[in-house]
């Protein structure tokens, strides 16, 4: 199984050259060349943490998740907009079975415009409640989803969650690095200056026009438990699928300790195989502290051995997507 595919399963689950590396079996081979331009970068934000990018770079959907509520951003949205989506839920629970539990009057805050819905799909105590939020700003419209059941303790922690984040959610251009203390969304920023814990998790991906196996994966996430560092979770998963200690570092480029300048975190690289000529995965991770949103888990990965049907080659040379990971892992910091 590929590095970066047990890696992708751990994410879910747990849901460069610096002294402390322990592998160094493959040899890399140094082409003098840089093909992707490093000068060049575009400030990016995901979570609690900025990182700077390629501009080459072709920036991917992203999924976004706050305080259990998943957030989805439509763009160059008007106030028309905005009142037919509001519509449009309260003409969906009004049908059938369907019951609006709440449907308080509209909000303003600054010049944001924000709704709240809750309804169900049967008046039936056993169903959950279903949560819907709805953020207009700067032509910007945010919709929210998230539910809870019927139990007075979730009933509590949900309303002041989605109203908590309604007033709390702006717009934010993609490239802009926040001066307040919060967490970034696609195109928006919600203001956290609390200690209360907030279940969070936000991805942001890339991949390169010219180099067709070259991605670039994000994950921030904040976690009520510690969780276990890079390198063990992955050993750990391995030897549950039945790999020797021998067989994890068969391919291994290095792994061990990667402190950047304002984290401490793991690394593992290693070859990734493909048809053609190798790629690597370069896995890096901080896994911040729990029960902490100022301090959430960052993870990064520079996979240049993804597959598709037409390509089945890596499009850079080892030095180079070692080059490409240390220009970004160096960049990733708390904003």
């Amino acid at each position: 199984m590929s590095m970066n595919k047990i890696y992708a399963s751990l994410l879910l689950t747990a849901c460069v050259f610096s002294a402390g590396c322990t592998s160094a079996k493959s040899e890399i081979k140094n082409t003098g060349n840089n093909m992707i331009k490093l000068e060049k970068t575009k400030t990016y934000c995901i979570g609690r943490y900025t990182v700077e990018i390629p501009a080459e770079a072709n920036a991917l959907p992203r999924y976004d998740k706050f305080d259990s509520f998943n957030i989805k951003v439509v763009d160059n949205a008007t106030r028309q907009d905005f009142d037919v989506a509001v519509q449009k839920w309260r003409s969906d629970y009004s049908r059938g079975n369907r019951k609006i539990f709440e449907d308080p009057q509209e909000q303003k805050f600054d010049n944001r415009v924000t709704k709240i819905f809750k309804g169900k799909l049967e008046n039936d105590k056993r169903l959950p409640f279903m949560v819907a939020g709805f953020v207009w700003d700067k032509n910007t419209l945010f919709l929210i989803e998230g539910g809870h059941s019927d139990s007075p303790e979730r009933t509590k922690k949900s309303n002041e969650a989605i109203h908590n984040l309604v007033k709390n959610l702006r717009y934010r251009s993609e490239n802009e690095t926040p001066k307040e203390v919060g967490q970034c969304v696609y195109k928006g920023f919600i203001k956290d200056e609390t200690k209360q814990y907030r279940y969070s998790i936000q991805t942001l991906a890339f991949d390169f026009k010219n180099y067709p196996s070259v991605v670039l994966r994000f994950e921030s996430e904040s976690n009520d438990e510690p969780v276990a560092a890079l390198i063990p979770r992955i050993e750990e998963k391995l030897a549950k699928a039945g790999q020797s200690q021998r067989e994890m570092n068969k391919d291994n480029i290095r792994k061990g300790e990667k402190n950047t300048s304002s984290l401490n975190g793991q690394e593992w690289i290693s070859i990734e195989k493909m048809k053609g000529k190798n790629g690597i995965s370069a896995l890096w991770e901080h896994t911040g502290s729990a029960k902490n949103n100022q301090d959430p888990l960052i993870n990064f990965e520079v996979d240049t051995g993804y597959s598709t049907s037409t390509n089945n080659s890596t499009s850079i040379e080892q030095i180079d997507a070692l080059k490409l990971y240390e220009s970004i892992i160096n960049t990733i910091r708390k904003f």
